[in-house]
């Protein structure tokens, strides 16, 4: 509120949940939503039918049939999961085409899509989870070519990417034995 005292809503209370999240400037809700996969609440307009709010940056809301959304299976969760995975391979192909419109002139977004999902694939099975990491380790793929760690002769960026360390310190160390392996500066950055 104006006054910046504390604020409490049953925000879990499915009647209070609608009114409460549109209330919500859009950052706000991103942020109230991003830790969830979705959150469901009854359509005060139709009470036949819940509204879906999806998180992890998700804007839009949909409509299901309560009966429709009783029988959500794994199967459809993945599905969810699946979308976002989807969402976020086209962020990053846009994004770096956005920032490098005439080196990847030759490149269509459906390629760039593509390069990052694969890339995306092999790094999440080296532990390496978050979006920034897989954005950068995309578009050095699309810069140094597929593969491009095992150029390394001395096997350094392997062994990085092998190791026990936690996403974040393997990450930061693959990120200072790549710019110096490639002799890059800031645009790796």
């Amino acid at each position: 509120n104006e006054k910046k005292e504390n604020v409490y809503v049953a925000f879990y209370d499915p009647r209070v949940l609608p009114s409460f999240l549109e209330a919500l400037e859009e950052h706000e809700k991103e942020e109230f939503l991003s830790p969830f996969v979705a959150l469901c609440a009854e359509d005060e307009r139709d009470t036949t039918n819940l509204k879906i709010f999806k998180g992890k940056g998700l804007r839009d809301i949909e409509n299901y049939n309560k009966n429709e959304l009783r029988q959500l299976t794994p199967l459809h969760i993945e599905k969810l999961e699946s979308y976002e995975e989807q969402r976020s391979y086209f962020k990053m192909a846009k994004s770096l085409k956005e920032i490098y419109p005439n080196e990847l002139h030759a490149y269509s977004l459906d390629m760039l899509e593509q390069i990052a999902k694969e890339r995306t694939a092999k790094m999440k099975a080296y532990g390496l989870d978050k979006y920034n990491q897989h954005f950068q380790l995309f578009a050095w793929e699309v810069f140094y070519g597929e593969d491009y760690e095992k150029n390394d002769s001395s096997g350094v960026l392997s062994e990085i990417l092998q190791s026990n360390l936690s996403s974040s310190e393997k990450f930061k160390k693959y990120k200072e034995t790549f710019t110096k392996y490639y002799s890059i500066g800031d645009e790796a950055s």
